[in-house]
């Protein structure tokens, strides 16, 4: 089971990390558990302090990149040649995962 988390954070920081995210093929889903399960294995917060700082040893397991590409692959959709032929991203998203949960 999975449940919706929201938190307010400042326009451009979410700007930049989105971008970020989509050129490493990662999404926002992705980065909000890592964050979740960094501070349930290490008890403290991520990338507080100085970058410049920051622990060499935090590496991503193997569990961790499993999940992260599983929700990559469960986020990602296929989109056809002639899209957007008067569909919205909403309106195709919506067409796959009923698509999905019909099988």
């Amino acid at each position: 089971m999975s449940v919706m988390v929201s938190a307010r954070i400042p326009t451009d920081l979410r700007d930049q990390a989105n971008t970020m995210l989509k050129e490493r093929g990662l999404t926002p889903t992705a980065l909000i558990n890592a964050a979740y399960e960094g501070f349930v294995r290490e008890g403290e917060l991520p990338y507080t302090g100085d970058s410049s700082k920051a622990r060499a040893d935090r590496v991503i397991t193997p569990e961790l990149a499993r999940k992260l590409r599983a929700s990559v692959r469960a986020s990602t959709v296929q989109v056809p040649e002639d899209f957007p032929s008067g569909q919205s991203y909403d309106d195709r998203l919506r067409a796959v995962l009923s698509e999905k949960h019909r099988k």
